[in-house]
């Protein structure tokens, strides 16, 4: 019972605030993020919210997987969405989380056994 106030604080600095969940207003959106951060890690994670940013932010990032200057102002000209938009943000982001399962399990039959779960985290973060 100790450790829970240090775990928290160790995913808050090393997933939530790293991976920008701290800067998305939309609560399921940053939920998502937060999860397919911690899972899949940063890389994965802050690439698919860039690709949010152009496919429905209609802006203009390298695609990179970095939490650079860039990617921190595209996170923040998505919290000017409308609630339409931030469903269709949700929607991609959550597109690109389960394109990256589906790939990893084609390419690895080893992580085939990880698909149904790693689907049922799409679905419920």
């Amino acid at each position: 019972d100790q450790m829970r106030p240090l775990v928290g604080d160790f995913y808050r600095r090393e997933f939530w605030n790293k991976g920008l969940c701290d800067r998305i207003d939309h609560k399921e959106l940053a939920s998502s993020h937060f999860d397919f951060f911690v899972n899949a890690g940063a890389r994965n994670a802050l690439r698919a919210l860039q690709v949010v940013a152009n496919a429905v932010g209609g802006q203009d990032i390298d695609e990179d997987g970095l939490a650079g200057p860039a990617t921190r102002a595209a996170v923040d000209k998505l919290n000017g969405l409308d609630e339409q938009g931030f469903e269709r943000a949700l929607l991609v982001y959550n597109a690109c989380r389960t394109m990256h399962y589906v790939t990893l399990a084609r390419k690895d039959a080893s992580q085939r056994k990880f698909i149904k779960g790693w689907l049922n985290r799409v679905l419920t973060s």
